[in-house]
């Protein structure tokens, strides 16, 4: 089963979208949360479905998401196909968003896992609705297609985990150069005090060397 798109809060929108819909409440925007301009309320698959490539035109990610929902809810099992291939559009659109701020030259490599996590939810959806229909060459094609996305983002990835290490190894400090004539120095004087030590006797001493007379 393919996962919820855009992550728990997707998962919590389709809930709240499908619990109105079952009461017979009002549907409104999420970016509308006092209902002041209500949206797809009684709307015919056909106005969700044109709701949908509206909103995905303008970028308006979120109505785009309720009016795709709402078109699975309100169509039934006839419309499911043309769903999956529109989350399959939504989630690519929320890739390419993820993707550029990844790729921003402040970025750090775990930025890329939204988007690796997009194009994988698109490429499964786009699968979906291919499976929906006997011959569906559009859905096919852009499955591979975000399959390719997906593995050019986790390779990015991994450059950009490559070059952050690289950064952090020329950062740190190189050890202090040895200065020759100090080393020779410090060789020198224990050579010193090891003879010393072999040779030395101890003053005052006086060994008693056993006579025959």
């Amino acid at each position: 089963m393919r996962s919820a798109v855009g992550g728990s809060g997707g998962w919590w929108c389709r809930r709240w979208l499908a619990a109105l819909l079952v009461l017979g409440l009002p549907v409104t925007s999420p970016q509308d949360p006092a209902g002041t301009a209500p949206v797809l309320e009684r709307a015919s698959p056909e106005r969700c479905y044109n709701d949908a490539l509206a909103a995905l035109r303008d970028r308006r990610l979120e109505d785009a998401e309720v009016a795709i929902e709402t078109l699975g809810v309100r169509g039934g099992p006839r419309w499911l196909g043309l769903r999956d291939f529109l989350l399959g559009n939504l989630a690519f659109a929320r890739c390419d968003r993820a993707a550029a701020q990844a790729l921003g030259p402040e970025a750090e490599p775990f930025a890329f896992a939204p988007a690796v996590a997009s194009a994988r939810e698109a490429a499964a959806a786009w699968q979906d609705a291919a499976a929906q229909r006997r011959d569906w060459p559009a859905a096919r094609r852009n499955a591979e297609r975000a399959q390719q996305r997906l593995a050019r983002l986790v390779e990015q990835q991994q450059e950009a985990a490559a070059r952050q290490r690289a950064k952090r190894a020329l950062g740190a400090p190189p050890p202090p150069p040895a200065d020759p004539a100090s080393l020779e120095q410090r060789l020198d004087e224990r050579a010193a005090a090891k003879r010393g030590s072999r040779g030395a006797q101890p003053r005052g001493v006086q060994l008693q060397v056993e006579r025959d007379w």
